[in-house]
């Protein structure tokens, strides 16, 4: 009734789930990015050295998220196999908490991300990992 569109209400409903008092699990597979709000985008801010993000070498300190596809949760990672075609979600204006509970995963599982460098966007996948830090 107040006039959002699904998308908006989907926003609205990963904010309350992704809120400050839920915090992601510690033990699911991370992909090496770390992303900040600035103004209303998603900005990598850190790369973990030797990370999935690292070892693609297309990731780069300022690229943009646009997109996540959080693949199939339950498929591991391998050639060919693991995302959807039709599940990207558009993250662009979600906050950091929110869109990293479509980043992280199973480990072995891969998600896709749409980035823009620029006024270019391009796509990878990557596989999720376990954490190395405490």
């Amino acid at each position: 009734e107040d006039g959002a569109s699904e998308e908006d209400q989907n926003h609205r409903d990963a904010e309350q789930q992704g809120g400050a008092a839920h915090q992601p699990d510690p033990k699911a597979g991370r992909i090496g990015l770390a992303f900040r709000n600035v103004g209303h985008e998603l900005v990598v801010v850190g790369i973990r050295p030797d990370g999935p993000a690292e070892r693609c070498g297309r990731i780069e300190l300022g690229d943009v998220l646009l997109c996540v596809n959080p693949g199939q949760r339950d498929s591991p990672a391998g050639p060919g196999g693991g995302l959807c075609a039709d599940v990207w979600v558009d993250v662009a204006k979600w906050r950091n908490r929110s869109a990293a509970h479509l980043i992280l995963g199973p480990v072995g599982t891969i998600v896709g991300l749409k980035l823009k460098r620029g006024g270019e966007s391009f796509e990878v996948v990557l596989s999720r990992e376990a954490s190395t830090s405490a």
